[in-house]
C-alpha cells in the first residue's frame, strides 16, 4: 500500500485521549490539510507538547478532521495527549522506508519501439538480433527466470515436463531424490539398506499347540511346560494352602478336596453343602425340636440325650463348664448352678425361670423371675426392678420400676421411675448418688427420730434433725473444734441469729430485714462507712448500682482528668432498681498528677439508658 505526503500539514488535537484510544479529531476544517485516503495509502503523523513528548502514528484512514491510527510508531510508545497538543506530518524513517519499498518493490517497465535495431538495451536487459529472425514469447502473468547461464541447444518439438513426485525436487538444474522419512518417500540410507538386510527370514507355520523358542525353532508348550514344572510335594502343598486368602464364612458352593480311600486314593472334591447335610443328619440341634438321639454317646466324660425340646446332659466326675453363644433358657428342674459345677456364657443372657428379655448386647445379664435382673454394662453393675435394657430402657410389666447401679469410679446411684405399660420407654429420676465427694439426695431427707450429738453435756443445744410435717430440717448449729464452741446458729419463732455461745447475736435476719451488731466487712473491700473499690481501668458506664466507690485510671471517665488519676464516685440508680436506664453519677478527683485538678467534681446521667456528658460544677 502507497505511503502518502503533503506539504505544511499541521493542526491541534480537539479533545484529550489515553494511550489506548485509536481515533482522534483536530481543529474543524484543518483536516484537509492532510492526505486523503478515499484511495487506499496511509501516512504518518506526529505528536508532541511543549514538554518535548513525541508519538509518531500510522494514519489507516480519515473522514473530514477526525483519524483513526495504529499507535505507537516508528520506535515511540503510545501515552496520553491532551487538548491542544500538536499534530503534524513530519518526515520520519517510518515514512522513508515505506517510500523505498514501493520504488525497489514495484518498478516500472518502459516498453520501448524495437523497430530494426541491430542491438537492443532495455534495463541493462541485452537483447541482440538473431541473423535470420526469432521469436521470444512470454505469456501473460509469467515470469522468465534466469539464476545463472542457461542454453538450450539441439532440435526442440515441444515442452519438456519433469514430474517431482515421490521424493524427486529440481532446484536450478539439479534433479534429486530426499532420503525417505516416516511420512515422506524417497531414497533407501545406508543404514535402512543393512537393516532391511539382516531382517529375520520368514517363520515357518507351525500348530496352535506350538510356540517360537528362544532358537527360533517351533516346540510344544504343554510337554514342554510339564517337563519342566517340579514335583509336588506335601511340603509344597502346605505351602500352596498356607498362603492362600483366608475364608470366614463358608458357602454350600464351596469345595474341600480329600482323597479318596475306597477310590484309589485319588483326589475328589467334596462341597461344603455336602458336610452340612452330612452333620445334620448326625446331629440333633441344641435348640431344635428334634427328637433324634445322638451318634455320640459320651462327649468329654459327660452323656448327651435328646429330649422332646432341648437335651439333658448327666455324667461326669468332676467339674464341668457348658458355653453357649445364644439366649439359653433353664427350667425351674435344672439349677443354674450346684456343688463343684459352674455355667460360662460368651455372650447372650442367662434366663431362670422365664425367657430373657434383655438385648444380648448387655454383658451377660441374668434376668430373673419376679422382675429381677442383674448385669453389667460399660464398667458398670445394674441390679434393677420391673426394668430391662435393649436399646433403651423398658418396663417389664406395667408397675414402677427401680434402678441401682455401681459406677466404675467407686460411686453407686439410686434410680426411680412411676408406673408405667409393659415395654415401655423408662424416664428415670435419680433420688441417691454417692461418690468420693459425698452423698447427695434429691428430694426430701426424712428421718424417723430425731437425734442429737454434743461434745458439752451442759448444753441441751446441738445438732438435730427432726421431721415435722414430713420436712427435715437443723434446728441449732454450733461449730467448733469439738471442745469449745466457737459460733453458735440457731432460731425462735421470730428471727434467726449467729453469734458466741452464751452471748448476745451480733446478726439477727427477721421479717424486717438484717440487723448486724459491730462492723460488717466485705472480702471485696466494702466495710460499712467506706466505699467499694472499682480497681483499675473500670468502665464507669457499667456502674449503674447505687453506692460509694473509688478507683484508678477508669474508662469513660470526664475528659478532664489523667488516666491514672484516683477518683471517689457516687452512684445513685432511679428507685425502680438497677438497670432502669436512670443513674446519677458524682465524681471527684482524688489524687491527681496535674495538682490543680485534685478535687474537681463532675456530675453525669443516665437517660433513658442512654449517657450524658459529664458536667464541672465545682471544686470541693
Amino acid at each position: 500500500m502507497a505511503v502518502l505526503y503533503s506539504n505544511n500539514a499541521s493542526s491541534l488535537l480537539l479533545a484529550s485521549i489515553n494511550n489506548t484510544d485509536t481515533t482522534f479529531s483536530v481543529s474543524s476544517g484543518t483536516g484537509s490539510l492532510f492526505p486523503s485516503t478515499a484511495g487506499g495509502g496511509h501516512y504518518y503523523l506526529t505528536f508532541s507538547d511543549l514538554n518535548g513528548n513525541v508519538e509518531i502514528v500510522l494514519v489507516t484512514t480519515k473522514s473530514s478532521d477526525t483519524f483513526t491510527v495504529t499507535r505507537a510508531q516508528d520506535g515511540t510508545s503510545a501515552r496520553s495527549w491532551t487538548l491542544g497538543d500538536r499534530i503534524e506530518l513530519r518526515l520520519c524513517k517510518a515514512m522513508l522506508d515505506d517510500i523505498k519499498t514501493d520504488v525497489v518493490g514495484s518498478p516500472t517497465m518502459t516498453s520501448p519501439v524495437l523497430g530494426n535495431a541491430t542491438a537492443t538495451t532495455i534495463n541493462k536487459l541485452t537483447l541482440t538480433q538473431p541473423a535470420t529472425g526469432s521469436t521470444l514469447t512470454i505469456a501473460d502473468g509469467v515470469t522468465l527466470t534466469a539464476s545463472a547461464n542457461a542454453s538450450v541447444s539441439s532440435t526442440n518439438t515441444g515442452d519438456v515436463s519433469i514430474a517431482t513426485a515421490n521424493g524427486l525436487s529440481i532446484s536450478g538444474q539439479a534433479l534429486s531424490l530426499a532420503v525417505a522419512t516416516n511420512s515422506v518417500p524417497g531414497a533407501l540410507s545406508a543404514a535402512d539398506h543393512t537393516t532391511f538386510a539382516a531382517k529375520e527370514p520368514a517363520i515357518t507355520t507351525g500348530t496352535t499347540a506350538q510356540y517360537l523358542r528362544g532358537d527360533k525353532s517351533l516346540s510344544n508348550f504343554a510337554a514342554d511346560a510339564l517337563a519342566a514344572a517340579p514335583a509336588e510335594t506335601t511340603t509344597t502343598l502346605g505351602a500352596l494352602i498356607n498362603s492362600a486368602t483366608a475364608k470366614t464364612t463358608p458357602v454350600a458352593a464351596d469345595m474341600f478336596a480329600l482323597m479318596d480311600s475306597a477310590g484309589s486314593n485319588v483326589v475328589k472334591r467334596l462341597s461344603w453343602a455336602n458336610i452340612v447335610t452330612m452333620n445334620d443328619a448326625r446331629y440333633a440341634q441344641v435348640a431344635g425340636s428334634s427328637s433324634q438321639a445322638f451318634a455320640v454317646s459320651t462327649v468329654n466324660g459327660l452323656t448327651p440325650t435328646a429330649l422332646t425340646t432341648g437335651f439333658s446332659i448327666a455324667g461326669g466326675t468332676t467339674s464341668k463348664t457348658l458355653t453357649v453363644d445364644t439366649t439359653v433358657a433353664l427350667s425351674a428342674l435344672s439349677p443354674i448352678a450346684g456343688p463343684g459345677s459352674s455355667q460360662a456364657f460368651a455372650t447372650g443372657a442367662i434366663a431362670v425361670g422365664s425367657a430373657s428379655t434383655f438385648a444380648n448386647t448387655l454383658s451377660t445379664p441374668l434376668d430373673m423371675q419376679n422382675g429381677v435382673g442383674l448385669f453389667g454394662y460399660n464398667n458398670q453393675t445394674f441390679l434393677t426392678q420391673n426394668a430391662y435394657y435393649n436399646s433403651n430402657w423398658l418396663y417389664k410389666a406395667t408397675a414402677a420400676a427401680t434402678k441401682l447401679y455401681l459406677t466404675a469410679a467407686g460411686g453407686m446411684a439410686l434410680d426411680i421411675a412411676t408406673s408405667g405399660a409393659a415395654n415401655g420407654t423408662i424416664s428415670w429420676s435419680n433420688v441417691l448418688t454417692a461418690s468420693s465427694t459425698g452423698l447427695a439426695v434429691t428430694g426430701v431427707l426424712t428421718a424417723t427420730s430425731t437425734g442429737a450429738t454434743s461434745n458439752n453435756s451442759s448444753s441441751a443445744e446441738a445438732l438435730y434433725l427432726k421431721t415435722t410435717g414430713g420436712a427435715a430440717y437443723f434446728a441449732h448449729v454450733h461449730l467448733g473444734d469439738g471442745a469449745t464452741w466457737d459460733t453458735f446458729i440457731g432460731s425462735n419463732n421470730s428471727y434467726t441469729g449467729i453469734g458466741a455461745p452464751n452471748a448476745p447475736d451480733i446478726c439477727k435476719v427477721s421479717s424486717t430485714g438484717l440487723a448486724v451488731t459491730g462492723t460488717m466487712t466485705a472480702t471485696t473491700g466494702l466495710q460499712y462507712g467506706k466505699g467499694l473499690s472499682l480497681g483499675n481501668a473500670y468502665n464507669l458506664n457499667t456502674a449503674t448500682t447505687s453506692g460509694f466507690y473509688d478507683g484508678s485510671a477508669a474508662s469513660n471517665a470526664p475528659a478532664g482528668i489523667q488516666s491514672a488519676d484516683y477518683y471517689y464516685l457516687q452512684v445513685q440508680a432511679y428507685s425502680a432498681g438497677t438497670g432502669a436506664g436512670f443513674v446519677l453519677q458524682t465524681l471527684v478527683v482524688l489524687d491527681s498528677a496535674v495538682t490543680a485538678t485534685n478535687g474537681d467534681m463532675y456530675v453525669r446521667v443516665q437517660n433513658g439508658g442512654t449517657w450524658l456528658a459529664w458536667k464541672k460544677v465545682t471544686k470541693v
